[in-house]
């Protein structure tokens, strides 16, 4: 099944917009029947320190990344210097200003049954697999992305072009304090767009 926008989602411009409800939206009610009955409100809340709602058709630009290290001897991978770029891109926002307010705004949270404790990519086990080695995804001016935490898009590494903004990472292998073996280094990471 394929889904298809055949109209704008609001009549709304993206941006950002407070969650809050009208001060005519009150509800007063009297006892059914008494002339004398007291007068009470129904003042609904809206909790103060909700999120506010972003506005945006963005989505994540393309459906897969791989990242390939190719062959490596294991004296390569103990070096720490084994590093490859790569792109996670967010588009069809429609226009420049709808992107820079989804990357103002927006964040990228990470998912997947390798990640370590200390926020790197563990290899997968498999009987082909590679022991005692990780990959940590780093910035583009090589400061560590912790994968257990939410990456706050504006603090990032990315250009905007038109209704695109690409965001620029390293993934860099890695030894761990296991024993390190050879094998094939196989791993996959989930990238999900959020709002704060």
């Amino acid at each position: 099944m394929e889904f298809i926008r055949t109209k704008a989602m609001s009549s709304l411009k993206p941006g950002r917009y407070p969650i809050k409800l009208s001060p005519s939206f009150v509800i007063d009610s009297y006892w059914p029947g008494f002339t004398s009955s007291t007068v009470w409100s129904f003042n609904p809340q809206v909790d103060p320190n909700s999120p506010p709602l972003i506005l945006s058709q963005c989505s994540l630009a393309g459906v897969t990344t791989t990242v390939d290290f190719k062959t490596l001897t294991l004296a390569q991978i103990q070096s720490s210097q084994q590093e490859k770029p790569f792109t996670v891109s967010i588009g069809g926002c429609g226009d420049q200003t709808a992107a820079e307010v989804i990357n103002q705004y927006g964040n990228f949270s990470f998912s997947s049954a390798t990640i370590l404790a200390d926020g790197s990519l563990g290899n997968e086990s498999c009987a082909d697999c590679a022991t005692g080695v990780a990959i940590e995804v780093l910035k583009q001016d090589g400061a560590k992305v912790d994968l257990n935490r939410l990456y706050k898009l504006s603090q990032g590494q990315f250009a905007i072009n038109g209704e695109t903004v690409t965001h620029f990472f390293r993934a860099r292998l890695k030894a761990t304090p296991s024993t390190l073996s050879s094998g094939a280094i196989k791993s996959v990471l989930v990238v999900v767009l959020t709002q704060e």
